[in-house]
């Protein structure tokens, strides 16, 4: 359980979810120096009537990769967060997920 006064030594979040998770548990410090990366963490679940859509879809995340718009989006919603968390200083920890 997540309490001030817990055993609490990790409690995951998401590069995009740190500051604002922070705020709620003021209690909790964010790591400073690691970044632990997780390959694909990042996914879509489609009804199997809406499998349909998964060409489409993936057709339009690798355009805007490939158009920058990806980059675009996060440096407009997230640029904040990487000024202050510094993801580039951090030793990264690369994780492998189960398949």
């Amino acid at each position: 359980m997540l309490t001030i006064d817990g055993e609490v030594n990790y409690f995951p979040r998401g590069l995009s979810e740190i500051l604002d998770e922070a705020k709620y548990n003021r209690h909790l410090d964010i790591e400073r120096n690691l970044l632990l990366v997780y390959d694909n963490d990042m996914k879509f679940y489609f009804s199997a009537d809406a499998e349909k859509h998964i060409p489409v879809i993936e057709r339009a995340l690798a355009n805007a990769q490939k158009n920058g718009l990806m980059d675009k989006l996060v440096k407009k919603y997230w640029q904040t967060t990487y000024e202050i968390l510094q993801p580039e200083k951090r030793v990264q920890i690369i994780l492998e997920l189960p398949q």
